[in-house]
């Protein structure tokens, strides 16, 4: 362990201002900016608040020290947080004279526990690990986590207060023991529970101020950090923190898991704003957190499949952020490397897993030129992890309610080495002839699907007796549920249910006491058709084929793209001809996953020949 160090941060007035910041160190000559010692192999730095000086300028003083993972003097606090705007606008000031630039959310942390007097030793990525030498960024995310594994706690700041966070953290609690009182009684958890005065549920009614505080809550950036999934699963005692106010994480995650499977999510769901999309991301969080507490395997490719809409500031972490959460081993041939280009990187990644596991084209589902990359140069079949593109998948890899648009064929499979070509076997079924605008806010998705009948309503009848209205509403939700199981004709009814939300919406919904029960059970189901629509039409367009099917896909199809069944595949993709190669071979970019009414069950099968499809 190296030598104790003491380290003084910015002091905070009453004000919240600090009284030493950038624009006044041009008054303090003797500061300098810290070069960070070497660590040693498994060292990692960790401080903690010892006091204040009094001497110019006023600050808060710290003990900084380097320890072994191996060797800890002491019990740590590790910190997970939403790095925000990267602008330094602070200062920490350390040992012998030296400062380090922080960002506000840092920052706003150390202030944090300034005014709660916490006295135990902390570890923040910010600050203990040098963010500017990537050698030592490279090997100390590869700890990362084991830093959390070691921590006595997990504390995710949520950010800073605000007017009705204060309402929201204390919600959750009391939302919390109204379910354990339900439970008690053996009450049904359902929404007329939180309609009608029942004694266990008094405190949280709907409507009112404290349902829209908590979707305020749950819209924080935090809730869909990539960092955070590894931070909560592997991290103990979690605890959310916002302001003065604290969770739990597993009260907090269990709140939420009750409210999706109580149907109760349209409680927060706020005019055009709709139910906050951070409610799956808490479930999906929790749920990794149980899978691997039973010591079940976990793969990095069902975790990029899960995690990939997370947010990170270095797309590398798409990946590095998921490493330590693997526990089946596909992550050997993978460690964290700043020093690679993003490129190369998710190629690697690609090209590794896909020679792991050839029987599988899962990945192919994240790829495609229909949302452009952010990373230059990829091939069409590598997916840009850096993307946080809306909506789920088409197909659900997690359950047993998936496609089989091929059949019970399996994966013809074959990487060329040192090039960016993959060769696969499929059929070509069927050609784009209309496609759809792509939904974007803010128009509402009950303006878009308006539009999306018109489109369907013009097809001719379907040759299986479906109406083109059955037609329609089971392709706006790729005929599946909100819970990814096989859509039921009742869905027909959620739709209209759908419809009449969003007329209410216009027309104060939740205004009024009269026609309660009416207005509630309407509200119920069209959250489930709003949850599907969530899942399976966010972000996506509708098109027609010249073979009068319709179906949905990434945006960016254009007419003229082709619908190919691959072999071993569950949905369709859509693939653009792009030429051929030296061998008269025609070469196609894939534009992304489809799901296509009437060609989701093997029925393309029966459409064309088996050809190699060789995508660049």
């Amino acid at each position: 362990m190296a030598p104790h160090e003491s380290a003084p941060a910015a002091l905070p007035t009453s004000s919240g201002q600090q009284l030493v910041s950038t624009e006044h160190l041009q008054h303090f000559d003797r500061w300098k900016f810290l070069h960070h010692a070497h660590l040693g192999p498994r060292e990692i730095r960790l401080f903690r608040l010892i006091g204040y000086s009094e001497d110019p300028p006023k600050r808060v003083e710290w003990e900084w020290i380097h320890v072994s993972l191996d060797d800890l003097p002491a019990p740590y606090k590790a910190f997970s947080y939403t790095w925000g705007d990267p602008t330094l606008c602070s200062m920490m000031f350390l040992p012998n004279d030296h400062i380090i630039a922080i960002t506000r959310s840092v920052d706003s942390i150390l202030r944090y526990v300034v005014e709660e007097e916490m006295r135990e030793y902390f570890w923040i990525d910010a600050i203990c690990i040098c963010q500017t030498n990537l050698d030592e960024k490279s090997s100390q995310v590869l700890l990362m986590g084991e830093i959390y594994a070691s921590a006595l706690m997990v504390i995710a700041s949520l950010g800073s207060p605000s007017e009705d966070s204060d309402t929201a953290m204390l919600f959750v609690p009391a939302l919390f023991d109204a379910f354990e009182k339900l439970e008690a009684h053996e009450t049904p958890i359902t929404s007329k529970i939180f309609t009608e005065p029942a004694e266990e549920a008094r405190l949280c009614l709907w409507p009112s101020e404290k349902w829209i505080a908590l979707h305020n809550l749950l819209e924080r950036a935090w809730c869909q950090r990539v960092w955070v999934v590894q931070e909560v699963v592997i991290g103990a005692n979690a605890v959310l923190v916002c302001g003065s106010r604290s969770i739990e994480w597993t009260k907090f995650a269990t709140t939420i898991s009750k409210i999706l499977a109580g149907g109760l999510s349209y409680f927060l769901s706020l005019q055009s704003r709709g139910i906050p999309g951070s409610m799956a991301s808490v479930n999906r969080i929790e749920t990794l957190r149980q899978v691997r507490s039973l010591r079940l395997p976990v793969s990095l490719r069902s975790l990029l499949l899960e995690f990939i809409s997370y947010h990170s500031t270095n797309p590398r972490d798409k990946i590095y952020a998921l490493l330590a959460l693997v526990t089946d081993g596909s992550s050997s041939a993978i460690e964290p490397d700043y020093n690679m280009s993003t490129q190369d990187l998710f190629t690697h990644v690609t090209r590794h897993l896909m020679d792991r596991d050839g029987s599988s084209l899962a990945l192919l589902h994240s790829a495609g030129i229909g949302y452009p990359p952010l990373i230059p140069d990829l091939p069409s079949w590598v997916p840009d992890f850096s993307l946080t593109r809306g909506g789920g998948y088409i197909c659900n890899f997690f359950t047993n309610s998936g496609y089989k648009a091929s059949g019970d064929t399996c994966p013809d499979l074959r990487q060329y080495s040192n090039s960016t070509r993959l060769s696969l076997k499929g059929i070509l079924v069927d050609k784009i002839m209309t496609v759809s605008s792509m939904h974007k806010p803010p128009q509402t998705h009950f303006q878009w699907i308006n539009c999306i009948a018109d489109m369907i309503g013009s097809l001719p009848p379907n040759t299986n007796g479906q109406s083109n209205h059955e037609v329609f509403w089971r392709t706006i939700v790729a005929n599946r549920t909100h819970k990814l199981e096989p859509a039921t004709p009742e869905y027909a009814n959620h739709l209209e249910s759908y419809k009449a939300m969003m007329q209410m919406n216009a027309h104060e919904r939740v205004s009024s006491e009269s026609g309660m029960e009416a207005r509630r059970k309407t509200l119920e189901e069209s959250s489930f058709f709003e949850m599907a629509l969530n899942v399976n039409l966010s972000g996506r367009q509708a098109f027609i084929t010249h073979g009068g099917r319709a179906g949905l896909t990434f945006p960016g199809a254009v007419e003229g793209d082709l619908v190919c069944i691959l072999l071993g595949a569950m949905t369709p993709f859509v693939l653009r001809e792009d030429g051929t190669d030296g061998k008269e071979r025609r070469i196609y970019r894939l534009v992304g996953e489809s799901y296509v009414h009437g060609l989701m069950e093997g029925e393309g099968l029966r459409v064309g020949k088996v050809q190699d499809i060789i995508l660049i």
